[in-house]
């Protein structure tokens, strides 16, 4: 049953360079909720696992960032296998999947690093760290997206919103 829904995953996808709208409607459906704009979450996950097709960019699910690197693979598996492999050796940054959700901060969010690197999970957890900067008072996308990289949303935070934000 897992290997049909990784293969139509990968489809759909495979198929986001094709249709923005298909994007649109995987990460709405992931964040199933009306509370955040599915705009943002598509412009932080394309910022962090940005990859491109026909000079477009696009978010790469199969992506991990080790020490500042990024690294994109063909399929979850290989991706996985270099993730645990990568994980022995204690990195002091691993970010994980579409929204390069930091390892070291939110592996409590997930149940396993298999479950980080499922592009569907790791969306929900995008949603969920925009919505905890919601329930502190903030309500307009480039501060959502500070908060995302930063809870403390310093000039560090603010300067990796301008990033998101600048592909506008």
């Amino acid at each position: 049953m897992m290997k049909i829904f990784l293969f139509f995953l990968l489809l759909l996808v495979s198929c986001f360079s094709y249709s923005n709208n298909s994007l649109h409607n995987f990460v709405q459906k992931a964040c199933n909720t009306n509370d955040l704009d599915t705009s943002l979450i598509i412009k932080i996950i394309t910022h962090e696992s940005k990859s491109y097709f026909k000079s477009k960019a696009q978010p790469w699910p199969w992506t991990l960032n080790i020490n500042g690197r990024g690294y994109y693979f063909n399929s979850y598996a290989e991706a996985l296998t270099y993730a645990k492999e990568a994980l022995k050796k204690k990195p002091r940054r691993f970010g994980v999947g579409l929204g390069q959700i930091e390892w070291s901060y939110h592996k409590g969010r997930f149940k396993d690093l298999s479950e980080a690197l499922d592009p569907y999970k790791n969306i929900v957890v995008v949603r969920d760290i925009l919505l905890e900067g919601k329930r502190i008072g903030i309500t307009n996308s480039y501060e959502l997206a500070a908060y995302y990289h930063r809870p403390v949303r310093d000039s560090i935070a603010f300067a990796y919103a301008d990033k998101v934000f600048s592909n506008d």
